[in-house]
């Protein structure tokens, strides 16, 4: 399912995956791939679209994934 707390923040703030893409240099269909549980954002993507768009939340809460979830 992916990163349901990133996806839930970027339409509170009506951020696109164009937005993702421009601060992370990946293309849509990895950013697409990344936000549905597909693959990884790396150490340095998360801390730039949190730096970009979310600098008042946190990189856990962000960027817990579903397998996160379940772990705990």
């Amino acid at each position: 399912m992916g990163y349901r707390n990133l996806k839930a923040e970027m339409a509170r703030k009506d951020i696109t995956i164009k937005d993702l893409m421009a601060v992370t240099g990946k293309s849509r269909p990895g950013i697409s791939n990344n936000l549905n549980g597909r693959g990884r954002f790396t150490v340095e993507e998360s801390l730039a679209i949190r730096r970009a768009y979310f600098p008042e939340m946190s990189i856990d809460y962000l960027f817990e994934s579903d397998e996160d979830r379940e772990e705990n």
